[in-house]
């Protein structure tokens, strides 16, 4: 199923600190789905993608990557600076323990990550499930999908 793909591919991403194919991930679904969103759900989108980056960056800090950490900032920093709920994730690299601190605190614990990934599990079934019809997955790219609407089904030949 893509949506179990998709969020299992993004918790790999997270895990692994792979922020390019992170970010490549997120790009396609922002062109492929979330663009198509009704403008009222930019936050909640906005919330989800900020998500993954913040778990990204504790799993960085729980692997003892700070050079991840500082590979985030340099290349997130102009996207993520005029947003104030990173002004206190810019510190992450010099604390001793994100448990203790309370901007980083709940992205530590088990528990807010599962209920964080069977959320945006969720969200992206509906997206994916109720908006639009779509086909089988193209076997080029894992998560592409062709949409269709009725003038491609009547245009078939018969």
């Amino acid at each position: 199923m893509m949506v179990e793909r998709i969020v299992s591919d993004l918790s790999v991403f997270v895990d692994s600190s792979d922020l390019n194919s992170l970010r490549e991930l997120w790009s396609y679904l922002e062109g492929k789905f979330f663009s198509r969103l009704a403008p009222s759900y930019t936050s909640v989108v906005k919330k989800y993608e900020f998500g993954l980056y913040k778990f990204y960056l504790v799993e960085a800090f729980r692997a003892n990557r700070r050079d991840k950490i500082g590979e985030f900032f340099e290349k997130m920093y102009a996207d993520l600076n005029p947003f104030p709920e990173w002004k206190d994730w810019f510190l992450l690299s010099h604390l001793k323990n994100p448990e203790d601190y309370p901007p980083t605190a709940s992205y530590t614990n088990r528990s807010y990550r599962e209920a964080f990934f069977v959320s945006i599990r969720n969200f992206l079934n509906v997206i994916y499930h109720r908006t639009w019809p779509v086909s089988e997955v193209c076997p080029k790219n894992p998560y592409s999908v062709e949409i269709m609407d009725d003038f491609f089904s009547i245009a078939q030949p018969k």
